[in-house]
């Protein structure tokens, strides 16, 4: 990794841990907090937006696994969404469904988005062979 990869990854980390330490000391409760949704929204979106920008230009296999990993990415954030929203107003049940199947959807929705993206790197390896 280049020394700007690795600014760019701790820097995002390191902010993870402020906003912990944050709400820590602000006294902050768990809460369906639209902006976390929109954070993690906008930072799928914007690496939708590379890899269709990157597909057309790289072609052939290249795109295909991209597009694979786009996908992954995608599902991942749609079954995302409603998971933390779920998990944090106290996961209730609704429209008539316990909360052992709204566990169960959301845990396996959130599992196959990353299965997805999993398999993506494995296509990528599989080029590389």
């Amino acid at each position: 990794m280049r020394h700007s990869d690795k600014l760019v990854v701790a820097g995002v980390l390191a902010f993870s841990v402020l906003a912990g330490l944050w709400a820590q000391f602000m006294g902050l409760e768990p809460a369906a907090d639209a902006f976390i949704d929109f954070l993690t929204f906008a930072a799928v979106a914007g690496g939708l937006v590379f890899i269709y920008e990157a597909r057309d230009e790289l072609g052939g296999e290249t795109a295909r696994n991209l597009e694979i990993l786009g996908i992954g990415l995608l599902v991942f954030v749609l079954a995302y969404w409603p998971s933390y929203t779920w998990s944090t107003v106290g996961s209730p049940e609704w429209l008539g469904m316990t909360t052992g199947f709204w566990s169960m959807l959301f845990g396996l929705a959130n599992f196959v988005g990353l299965a997805i993206v999993t398999y993506a790197f494995y296509t990528f390896w599989e080029m590389a062979q």
